[in-house]
């Protein structure tokens, strides 16, 4: 604040500017979100007067961000498709005339901003949208040979096409079908990954081969892609990943049929999710518990899960609103 002041005594906009974003950086951490929302509206305005192309986009992702951390994603996507166009306008204008190392890093720039649209796409199941955005982001990542760039967007596209095949999200588990696309970009992502000695990336694509895989039928290639990126997410301590394995490990023994072993490991995952306290997961299972009681007709227990899915799931809602 003592900067700020300083700043407007002086007149110094490019300062004042500076500091409303810092300071919405600090007031996010401290998950005051109207708070960073308004210091960098305030910091946009003042970078169109002075016409900083770079500060511009740069500022109109942070509020993307910020919107989309409110769960306000009509308002994200505006700020987002916003920047692009100022990226757009000055790529045109810079591109006969940059040179190479810097053409290099706004095309970097530019393809993590057309990724993070694809993203938001993807969050409202909006997957020609998503694929239309992760397709344009690929190809500008291989223009300037970033092979993680590629990996990331690649296991993101084997995501869309996997889920597109059935987007329907009160079901649980494997989504049935040859999943060709999904394969031949997960696999291409998993080698990069290897490639570049990328462990979380190696886990992550494991994931998504493993649900592939059982869409395919292939149960065994499916839990041997899970187990290796179950061992490979506690050998790096990765607990995120290893519940999210164990969750994985569970929905493909129950596409097998295999309901007792899969209990086990959705039992595993719930007390990983518990422990970080990870709602929407928790949430989640409740569903899976209930489907895979269902199965073994415990109806009572395959109810009471329901019941407590239910709950939850009126309990985030109530929450995102307040």
């Amino acid at each position: 604040e003592r900067a700020l002041s300083l700043s407007q005594l002086l007149s110094f906009k490019k300062g004042i500017a500076k500091t409303l974003s810092n300071m919405a950086i600090v007031y996010k951490f401290n998950n005051d979100l109207d708070k960073a929302l308004e210091c960098e509206l305030q910091s946009l305005n003042i970078q169109y007067q002075i016409g900083n192309k770079k500060e511009i986009i740069k500022t109109l992702s942070a509020i993307a961000d910020l919107y989309k951390d409110q769960k306000d994603l009509a308002k994200a996507m505006e700020f987002y498709l916003n920047a692009l166009t100022v990226y757009e306008d000055m790529s045109l204008k810079s591109s006969s005339t940059t040179n190479k190392n810097r053409l290099t890093g706004e095309k970097r720039q530019q393809s993590r901003l057309i990724y993070s649209i694809g993203k938001l796409c993807q969050n409202q199941n909006n997957y020609d949208g998503s694929l239309k955005y992760f397709l344009r982001a690929l190809k500008l990542y291989q223009e300037i040979n970033d092979e993680a760039g590629i990996a990331d967007v690649s296991v993101s596209i084997a995501t869309v096409y996997y889920e597109r095949s059935n987007h329907d999200k009160t079901q649980t588990f494997v989504f049935k079908g040859t999943h060709t696309e999904a394969m031949e970009y997960a696999l291409k992502a998993r080698a990069i990954y290897q490639k570049i000695k990328n462990n979380i990336g190696i886990i992550k694509a494991d994931n998504q081969l493993a649900y592939i895989s059982a869409g395919r039928k292939e149960f065994g290639k499916a839990l041997e892609y899970a187990f290796e990126g179950l061992k490979m997410s506690k050998e790096i301590k990765g607990y995120d990943m290893t519940a999210t394995l164990f969750g994985t490990i569970g929905d493909v023994y129950y596409a097998q049929g295999n309901y007792q072993q899969s209990l086990e490991y959705l039992e595993r995952c719930f007390k990983e999710a518990k422990d970080v306290n990870n709602k929407l997961y928790m949430r989640d299972l409740y569903l899976s518990f209930s489907s895979v009681y269902a199965k073994l007709n415990d109806y009572k227990k395959a109810y009471e899960y329901h019941t407590l899915f239910g709950r939850m799931k009126d309990a985030l809602l109530n929450e995102q609103a307040n």
